[in-house]
């Protein structure tokens, strides 16, 4: 019974430390995080809408964090579920720029890039309205700011399955939210599923099940 015991506390440990690794390495954050948690890293939470049954907090002061890809992002705000914690996490980065766009353009493409070695070939999905009047090279800011233009690329985790993914991770998403004519915010969403969390969990009873049987012979 002993022995069967330490098994089980083994394969329990093995399984969470799996579940918490989704934010790890790269923000000091682990998807599960408590509030709490999440302010010993960024400091007071500002409460700012309901999710769903989860919460939408922003940082009461953005913290600079140094990622795998590039620097300068900021984590700007968080989602955290009451009984899965943090689930969500979004990150930014500010361009100035010129009606051209040109930096924009620039960060929003080596990005792209750099997300791209580590989690496979992302959906782009760049395109103007058929008919917008903002389709000189001078109105890509203005394109953007109308909503006459949607830049967005997508990594999913079904998408291609020979990547390996941090446990629970499902999607990312890179998009341009603009400021003005001559600003944008670069923004990284890291979206964690309530239901990856389910699945995950039940991959961690099935473990111990199995540990529980094997014991018997």
């Amino acid at each position: 019974m002993g022995r069967m015991f330490g098994c089980i506390v083994v394969v329990c440990a093995l399984c969470v430390g799996s579940v918490h690794s989704v934010f790890a390495g790269m923000f000091d954050l682990k998807m599960g995080m408590t509030k709490k948690e999440v302010e010993s890293v960024l400091g007071r939470l500002i409460y700012a809408k309901d999710y769903g049954n989860a919460k939408n907090y922003a940082t009461h002061r953005a913290k600079s964090v140094l990622t795998t890809f590039a620097d300068n992002f900021e984590v700007v705000s968080v989602i955290i579920h009451p009984e899965h914690g943090l689930t969500k996490v979004n990150v930014s980065k500010h361009v100035k720029t010129n009606n051209f766009g040109v930096e924009v353009k620039e960060t929003y493409r080596s990005t792209i890039r750099s997300l791209s070695k580590k989690y496979g070939k992302g959906y782009v999905f760049d395109e103007l309205l058929p008919r917008s009047r903002w389709n000189r090279p001078e109105d890509y800011m203005m394109s953007i700011i109308k909503m006459e233009r949607e830049l967005r690329t997508s990594w999913s985790r079904q998408r291609d399955k020979s990547i390996k993914w941090a446990d629970g991770l499902q999607y990312i998403v890179l998009e341009v939210v603009p400021v003005g004519m001559d600003s944008a915010l670069i923004v990284i969403r890291y979206v964690a599923t309530v239901q990856t969390l389910v699945d995950i969990e039940k991959q961690v009873l099935n473990k111990i099940k199995k540990a529980m049987e094997e014991e018997k012979f």
